[in-house]
Parts: C-alpha cells; sequence; structure tokens
C-alpha cells in the first residue's frame, strides 16, 4: 500500500481472471481509475470492491450468467444418436458473432417421453456442456374422460427464452411435440438478437417435422422417414461412422461425400459401400 494512500495516491492494484481479457482488463483499470479521480483523499478499496462485484459487467458488456455458465469454446454442433421408437430430428446450426444454436425436435406423448429426450440429450458431452439448454413442450392427455394439454417451458439461464418456445408451439398449435434449443455462448452478447435466433429456429424446425410426418403419412410402405439434412448430418458428426465409406449422387453425378459442398437440396442418393441409405 503507498505511505500517501489515501491522501495522494491509489492503492496497488493486479486485476486477473480466467475470463477477463486484456481488454476488459485495460477498461476495468481505466474505471477504477476515474472512482478514484472522483474521490481522490477518501478510502476507496469498499467501492472499488463493489463496483467489481455489482456493477463492471455491464461495462464491460458481459452477462453474468454466461460467467457462471461457461462454455466449451471448442464445441462444435452435434446430432444426438437415434435411438429405438425415438426418432430425434436436428434442425439447421445459426451462428452469430461467434455463439452457436441449434434445435432439435422429437414427438413426446407423456412426462416419460420428456425425461427420455432430455436424458438422451445429455449423454452428450458438447451439448451437456452448451451454456444453455432451452426447451419448450405441449402434449395432450386424457384424464377423467377429458383431454387435458400438458404445456411447459424451461429457460436454463437464458431469462425468457422458454416462453417464446412456448408461444411458437401455441400459435402454431403444436400438439406432442418438444423443442430443445442449444446455444454456446461465444464471448459476445447478442441482446435481443439471440431470442430471434431461438424463435425463428423454432418455427424452422417445427415447420421441417411437420413436412417430415406428412410424407410419413403419404407413404405407408415406408416405416421411417428422414430428412436428407438429419442424415447428412449424422453422417459428418457421427465419429463412428466413416465418411470415406459414403458416396453422394447429385445431378447425374458421384463425389466423395466429405467432397460434397453443394446445397444438400440437390442430393439424389447416399451409398455406404454399395448400399443406398437415402434416396
Amino acid at each position: 500500500m503507498p505511505y500517501d494512500y489515501p491522501s495522494s495516491n491509489p492503492p496497488l492494484y493486479t486485476i486477473n481472471g480466467d475470463w477477463i481479457t486484456s481488454e476488459y482488463s485495460v477498461i476495468l483499470s481505466k474505471k477504477l481509475m476515474e472512482i478514484w479521480d472522483e474521490m481522490i483523499g477518501s478510502p476507496i478499496i469498499f467501492i472499488w470492491t463493489e463496483y467489481l462485484k455489482e456493477e463492471c459487467f455491464e461495462d464491460l458488456g458481459v452477462d453474468i450468467s454466461d460467467l457462471l455458465y461457461p462454455t466449451d469454446k471448442s464445441v462444435d454442433t452435434v446430432l444426438p444418436e437415434d435411438i429405438p421408437d425415438f426418432m430425434i430430428y436436428s434442425g439447421e446450426p445459426l451462428t452469430d458473432r461467434k455463439s452457436k444454436f441449434q434445435a432439435f425436435i422429437a414427438d413426446v406423448h407423456n412426462e416419460d417421453d420428456v425425461n427420455t429426450f432430455l436424458a438422451h440429450m445429455y449423454k452428450n458431452k458438447k451439448i451437456a456442456n452448451a451454456t444453455h439448454n432451452m426447451y419448450a413442450y405441449r402434449f395432450c392427455s386424457d384424464k377423467n374422460d377429458s383431454a387435458t394439454i400438458n404445456e411447459t417451458r424451461n429457460d436454463d439461464g437464458e431469462s425468457g427464452a422458454g416462453d417464446k418456445m412456448l408461444y411458437v408451439l401455441q400459435v402454431k398449435n403444436a400438439m406432442n411435440v418438444m423443442i430443445v434449443v442449444s446455444r454456446w455462448y461465444g464471448g459476445i452478447q447478442l441482446g435481443q438478437a439471440r431470442f430471434k435466433h431461438i424463435t425463428d429456429l423454432c418455427f424452422s424446425i417445427l415447420s421441417d417435422w411437420n413436412v417430415t410426418k406428412l410424407k410419413e403419412k403419404e407413404n405407408a410402405t415406408v416405416t421411417k422417414i428422414r430428412s436428407i439434412n438429419t442424415i447428412f448430418n449424422r453422417i459428418k458428426w457421427d465419429e463412428t461412422l466413416d465418411q470415406s465409406n459414403f458416396i453422394v449422387g447429385y445431378q447425374g453425378a458421384t463425389t466423395k461425400f466429405s467432397e460434397f459442398k453443394l446445397d444438400v437440396g440437390l442430393i439424389e442418393y447416399i451409398k455406404q459401400n454399395d448400399t443406398v441409405v437415402w434416396d
């Protein structure tokens, strides 16, 4: 402590923290000195401490919830594995300013289905390490000869997100369905844009899911239809599958799966060795 504190000089200090970058350190140092200049000659340590505990996050543009629930920065988007009689569909991933979002959807008819869905998701380490795994669901159950709508949402730390997800299900009159949106925080606050991304992903995956369900009804000979996006993502992200064994056919041409860079909508078929796995 300087001998002339607090009459002339402030206390000596060092700013350290796992999440504090050099940029954050400069901002905090500048702010601490501004506080000192306003109160020179008065004890300042307690006031500095309160600022660092309560107010500094706003000056840094940091959401404290993202510090309490950190994400693995090396995470990439992933697709859960299928489980018997319980298909989980994935939506297209979305990235904005290093934050990654991805939606997942499945049929649910009771609380057991809900719990199975969540348990299956959290078995995947990368999804379990997401900053937020928000969800909403609606299903109809018959109790005492009357239909009861069960609906619930969960923000998982992203305050207000669950309400917006449930609203999507309500406005689309979706029933017996559950949506999970995973977010991997990238270090930059998105403000209200994050809610738009979450809502848009819910609308998109619900639309894709409805189209898939309609195709299943139209083709009674097919017991289970999965969209090309689901197949493509599964091959791309499932570490148990060797991409070198897959060939993509498109517009009369063929190429190795790993070399296909065009829109997946152009794919006519996918072969694993000599067996067609999607057409």
